[in-house]
């Protein structure tokens, strides 16, 4: 692996993304943009594939907390904290993207938000998103965390916000921190007993999305929440 004083000027990270653009940069060359510098026997370039070689990936690294990060030779707390704020800034705006455009205009940008909200913890995650009349998101909250079967997930909880949210529909929303998101029999039991609630309380629960950090699914495209709709109906 190169130094970066032993690359052409041209091959260096900050040279190489204003020539070519940022997109342009590896995995490792951004990384090592945002460490800036290395310590005296390590240089930049190291750091940043130390880094990437303790997380496993740049989703890995989203899980690592300050001290995990500034463990590695050559990063610091502030410059922890500086990555982790820019994993940060990156969610904020796939927020405002699917908060802008709604769960109608596009919901793969909303995808996008809940992978990065929720799709690398590591711990069981199930959230409600409040839309409006015009399926634009109003709020969204995480509701329970850990390992969470069909009996812990509590109606009133989902339905008393969406009352004070002014909501009228809802998406319910849950992380596999296995990676695979294939719904249990647990995941279904809870559509079908949520559904069965959002109709007594006059709101529409429009999906049921389980992400991780690069893969997701949802009950409305396979066709299940139609399934657990008119099994809802039948109890």
């Amino acid at each position: 692996m190169s130094k970066i004083q032993e690359m052409p000027p041209s091959e260096r990270p900050r040279e190489k993304a204003f020539c070519s653009g940022v997109r342009s940069l590896t995995n490792r060359e951004i990384l090592a943009v945002l460490l800036r510098t290395g310590i005296k026997g390590n240089d930049v370039m190291e750091s940043a594939q130390n880094l990437l070689e303790k997380a496993g990936n740049l989703s890995g690294l989203m899980k690592m907390s300050i001290r995990e990060i500034s463990s590695v030779k050559g990063v610091s707390r502030i410059k922890a904290l500086e990555l982790l704020t820019a994993f940060e800034l990156c969610r904020r705006v796939r927020y405002e993207n699917a908060e802008i455009r709604g769960a109608a205009g596009d919901s793969l940008a909303v995808v996008s938000w809940l992978q990065s909200e929720i799709g690398s913890s590591l711990q069981e995650q199930f959230l409600a998103v409040f839309l409006d009349k015009s399926l634009h998101i109003v709020s969204y909250k995480t509701l329970f965390q850990g390992t969470i079967d069909s009996s812990e997930v509590h109606p009133r909880e989902i339905f008393k916000n969406a009352y004070l949210e002014n909501s009228t529909a809802v998406i319910l929303v849950h992380n596999h921190p296995s990676g695979v998101p294939e719904p249990s029999d647990s995941d279904i039991l809870t559509t079908i007993r949520l559904i069965k609630a959002a109709q007594i309380m006059d709101v529409t629960i429009l999906d049921h999305l389980i992400v991780s950090a690069s893969s997701y699914f949802s009950f409305s495209d396979s066709g299940l929440m139609k399934q657990c709709m008119d099994n809802a109906d039948k109890r």
